[in-house]
C-alpha cells in the first residue's frame, strides 16, 4: 500500500494565512522595535519600529546572521542569552553602534517555543533616548519647584506648604501622631510613615519638614509607584554629559534637595535593584549620575511612606529589610479614618465650609441620617474619600438645600441603604448611643458651631415630617423627651404647631 500524503483543508491553511496577516498587522502597528531570530542567530522577522530605531534597512537584516549585523559578538546579545538560558532578560540597557550610528535601547528579551520546543527568541525595545530626555524635562521641573518653594512663591505656598496646624482632628490616635511627628521634625534622621491610602502622609511629611531645621531648603517629592524604574533611577541620581545622546550635566533629586528634604512616596513600589542604589546613597551620603565617573556628596533628609505595614513590605519581598531598617530609623504611624470616628464630623465641617466657598453654596451641614452613616462607614478611602464625597454632593446638592442628605453622596458608598428603623448595617455598625456620644465629642471641639448645627437638624427633621414630634424623634434616634428638651433649649416649642399649621413652609 502506498502511503498517503497528508491532506491539509483549504479552510485551515486560510485561517491560518488570516491569522499570520493579523499579526503581523498588529506588530508592524506598535511603536515597539520586535526581532525574532532562531536557533541558530539568523534574523527571521523583524517589525518597522525595530528597523526605524535602529536604522536597518530590512533586506540587510532577514535572514542574516546577528553577529553580522552588530558591531558585536554572540556572547553580547540578551537576546541570544535568553534563548539559551531559556529564562526571560527584562529590562536590559544597551548601548550600541549601527552603520556609525548610536543606539540606545531598553529591551526585554524572551525565549520563543513552539509545541514547547525552543525554536529562537524574541527581542522587544524601545528608543531609550526618548525616555531619557522625559528624565530632563521631569527634573528641570523639579528644579524650578524647588526653586519656587525657596523665593517662598505665593501659589507654591498656598497649594503646597503644610504645617502641623493644617492637620485637622481631635481624636487621640491623631493627636499622638502629631506628637510623635513634631518631635522627629527635631532632629534629621531617616522618617518612614506608615498609614493606609488617603491618610496624609504628604502632609505629615510636608508639616515634619517645615517644623524643622531644614525649613528654609527645598521639599521635594517623588512618587516611586507612578514612574518607571529606567526613569525613577535618573531622576533620582541625575545624569551626566555623554551617558546618552543629547544628554546634559543634571543634578538628581537628591542633589536638588541638597540642605532640605526629599519625600519618598510608597517606597515599597520601588524595584529591589534600586533599593540596593537608594539604600548605598544614603548610608554613603553620595550619589553618581548615571553614566558619570565620579560621586557627588548629597545633603538631604530622606523620609519615605508606605501604604504597607513592614511585616507585609519586608516578608512579601517588596521592601528589603536593610533598606526598611535604614530609613525607618524614626517610624510614624498614621491611624485610618475608621478609627478616628471624632474626627469624622469634624473633619465633614471643614470640607463643607472649603467648599460652600469654593462653588458659592450654604449647606450648613450633614442631616442626622448621613451622620450616622458617615460614622458606621468603612472609609476605605480614609480622608480624601471623606473629602471627595463632600465635593460630590456639593457638586449636586440643590441650591435651596441647607443639608447633605444621603441622596447626594456617590452611590458606590451605598449609604442609601440600612436607614431603617434597625439602623445602618456594616462591619462596625454604631448604636444610636455610640453615635450621640461620638457627636458630642465633637461638639465639644467647637461648640457654638456645632450647637447651630443641631438646631438646624432639629428644624430640617421637624419640617421633613410635617412637625410629628415623634416621628422626629424617631428620625433623629432620640427619645421624645430628648428632643423636647432640645426643642425648649433652642426656643423652638412653638415650631412644631407652626409646621402643622404650614406644611408647606
Amino acid at each position: 500500500m502506498k502511503n498517503k500524503t497528508a491532506f491539509v483543508p483549504a479552510s485551515v491553511h486560510k485561517k491560518a494565512l488570516a491569522q499570520k496577516k493579523m499579526y503581523e498587522t498588529l506588530l508592524d502597528s506598535i511603536e515597539e522595535g520586535v526581532t525574532l531570530i532562531n536557533t541558530q542567530g539568523r534574523y527571521i522577522y523583524s517589525n518597522p519600529a525595530a528597523d526605524r530605531i535602529e536604522g536597518i534597512n530590512p533586506q540587510h537584516r532577514i535572514g542574516q546572521k546577528l553577529k553580522d549585523v552588530y558591531p558585536f559578538d554572540w556572547e553580547s546579545s540578551a537576546q541570544v542569552k535568553a534563548m539559551r538560558t531559556q529564562k526571560p532578560i527584562l529590562n536590559m540597557h544597551q548601548t550600541y553602534s549601527v552603520n556609525n550610528r548610536l543606539i540606545d535601547v531598553i529591551s526585554n528579551n524572551y525565549p520563543f517555543y513552539t509545541d514547547g520546543a525552543i525554536v529562537g527568541a524574541v527581542s522587544i525595545f524601545q528608543d531609550f533616548s526618548t525616555y531619557k530626555k522625559l528624565i530632563e524635562k521631569n527634573l528641570d521641573l523639579q528644579l524650578k519647584l524647588s526653586q519656587q518653594q525657596e523665593e517662598k512663591h505665593p501659589l507654591f505656598d498656598r497649594i503646597k506648604n503644610y504645617h502641623f496646624p493644617d492637620i485637622i482632628g481631635k481624636s487621640p490616635a491623631l493627636t499622638r501622631a502629631i506628637d510623635r511627628a513634631k518631635k522627629m521634625a527635631q532632629t534629621n534622621s531617616p522618617v518612614l510613615i506608615y498609614g493606609e491610602t488617603g491618610t496624609g502622609k504628604e502632609l505629615f511629611a510636608r508639616s515634619i519638614h517645615n517644623a524643622g531645621t531644614c525649613a528654609v531648603h527645598p521639599f521635594l517629592a517623588i512618587n516611586c509607584a507612578a514612574i518607571p524604574e529606567n526613569l525613577l533611577e535618573g531622576l533620582l541620581f541625575g545624569t551626566s554629559r555623554g551617558s546618552f545622546t543629547g544628554a546634559m550635566d543634571k543634578a538628581g533629586l537628591f542633589e536638588q534637595a541638597n540642605g532640605g528634604t526629599l519625600f519618598l512616596d510608597e517606597i515599597n513600589a520601588m524595584p529591589l535593584v534600586l533599593q540596593g542604589k537608594l539604600l548605598r546613597a544614603i548610608e554613603e551620603k553620595k550619589v553618581r549620575r548615571i553614566g558619570a565617573k565620579k560621586e557627588v556628596p548629597i545633603n538631604a533628609r530622606i523620609i519615605s511612606s508606605c501604604n504597607m505595614a513592614p511585616s507585609q513590605m519586608i516578608g512579601g519581598q517588596h521592601l528589603r529589610s536593610d533598606l526598611f531598617y535604614r530609613i525607618a530609623v524614626a517610624y510614624l504611624e498614621i491611624p485610618p479614618l475608621r478609627d478616628r470616628s471624632r474626627d469624622i464630623l469634624i473633619l465633614s465641617d471643614h470640607f463643607i465650609r472649603y467648599f460652600n466657598k469654593k462653588f458659592n453654596r450654604a449647606v450648613l451641614s450633614l442631616d442626622y441620617e448621613t451622620i450616622t452613616g458617615f460614622l458606621n462607614y468603612e472609609w476605605p478611602g480614609n480622608v480624601r474619600q471623606l473629602r471627595h464625597s463632600i465635593e460630590s454632593a456639593m457638586n449636586i446638592i440643590p441650591s435651596d438645600s441647607a443639608f447633605i442628605d444621603v441622596s447626594h453622596l456617590p452611590e458606590y458608598m451605598q449609604l442609601s441603604t440600612g436607614l431603617n428603623d434597625a439602623g445602618i448595617t456594616g462591619i462596625n455598625t454604631m448604636n444610636p448611643e455610640d453615635v450621640s456620644q461620638v457627636v458630642q465629642a465633637a461638639r465639644q471641639t467647637n461648640p457654638r458651631a456645632l450647637q447651630q448645627q443641631e438646631k438646624e437638624f432639629i428644624v430640617n427633621a421637624l419640617k421633613k415630617t410635617k412637625g410629628n414630634i415623634a416621628r422626629t424623634a424617631h428620625r433623629m434616634r432620640i427619645t421624645r423627651q430628648a428632643l423636647q428638651y432640645r426643642l425648649k433649649k433652642y426656643d423652638l416649642k412653638n415650631l412644631p404647631a407652626y409646621i402643622r399649621m404650614n406644611p408647606d413652609m
